[in-house]
């Protein structure tokens, strides 16, 4: 099967699957790498509608079984989290994955722990890897071969934390669902 063939069958398993199971994701946004995602890729969001970002749970619970006791638990996660600043330091690779590294990561990795102990059934990535590495990825799969030196003058990039997006899935991509605020209050 040709390259071109493969693409195409992943894409509508991948149409098919979100029609009949949609996902949901928390994330971080993180705005203030979008001139650095802009400049490297030439676009401003994600393909699908997400954002710049640090996933804290993908995939998270499925987007039809979101109801309002789960969005209440979410908001208090994220109320008893204060705001907190980090910055973009360097750029990394995971296998077909380029990101930028979010220093400190321990408040992403506090938010995972977090959403972990609500619901003890999920991990971040579904358990595949044996590490949480939090990340603002700048590409996936072919560009990430990419030239990765427009990057490296934009860095550091100072970031603050302000949110938690509960985005879902569906045939047409993602949509935002909810955002709570980190207030540090709860």
């Amino acid at each position: 099967m040709s390259r071109g063939a493969r693409t195409l069958t992943r894409n509508l398993m991948g149409a098919a699957i979100r029609v009949v199971r949609p996902a949901s994701i928390l994330l971080v946004p993180v705005p203030e790498a979008e001139t650095a995602l802009r400049t490297w890729r030439g676009e401003e969001m994600l393909p699908g509608g997400v954002p710049a970002h640090v996933t804290v749970m993908y995939p998270f619970l499925p987007a039809r079984a979101i109801d309002d006791r789960a969005e209440a638990q979410l908001a208090r996660i994220a109320a008893s989290v204060p705001p907190f600043g980090f910055r973009l330091t360097e750029v990394g690779r995971f296998p077909g994955v380029l990101y930028l590294r979010p220093v400190p990561g321990e408040p992403f990795a506090d938010l995972v722990d977090l959403v972990m102990r609500q619901w003890p059934g999920y991990e971040p990535y579904e358990g595949r890897f044996a590490e949480f590495v939090p990340h603002v990825t700048m590409a996936e799969d072919g560009s990430v071969h990419g030239d990765t030196e427009r990057l490296r003058p934009l860095l550091p990039i100072a970031c603050q934390a302000r949110e938690v997006t509960l985005m879902t899935e569906s045939a047409r991509g993602w949509h935002t669902r909810s955002r709570f605020p980190l207030c540090g209050t709860a």
